[in-house]
């Protein structure tokens, strides 16, 4: 995106406060900040007006609140296919391992070809899962 003014970084995680004229709730940061903290991780968001938005979070792998990590290459096919004039760098890390996907790598790689094309998608799809079976404790 385009960035957020301090105000909206200050009041994003409250899930009744949303930018949206379509609803007047907004859960995923909220839902998603209160899911780190509630398994010992963290939730560290950071924004510049004009530059974009950066939102990190950790997971404490072996916590018993931890949710499973779920289908990683349909939620990141997802995020890609909604992007506008933006970029995704997804980082799985584990203390063995990391996995780092960057759309602007990809867009690099590409030279131009659409990454939002049902092939190319399909691709990072079966590139992602195989990489996060990889993964130890996955």
């Amino acid at each position: 995106g385009c960035g957020m003014s301090d105000d909206t970084i200050k009041r994003v995680t409250d899930p009744f406060y949303t930018t949206r004229t379509t609803r007047k709730v907004g859960l995923g940061i909220p839902l998603l900040k209160e899911a780190c903290e509630r398994c010992n991780g963290y939730f560290n968001i950071n924004s510049e007006i004009g530059k974009g938005t950066t939102v990190e979070c950790s997971f404490e792998r072996d916590n018993i609140d931890r949710a499973p990590v779920g289908n990683m290459g349909d939620t990141i096919i997802t995020i890609i296919n909604s992007l506008n004039n933006c970029e995704l760098l997804y980082n799985y890390s584990t203390d063995e391992k990391s996995f780092v996907l960057s759309t602007l790598e990809l867009r690099n790689i590409l030279g131009g070809a659409d990454i939002k094309s049902n092939d190319i998608l399909l691709w990072v799809k079966e590139y992602i899962n195989e990489n996060m079976k990889n993964m130890s404790n996955y």
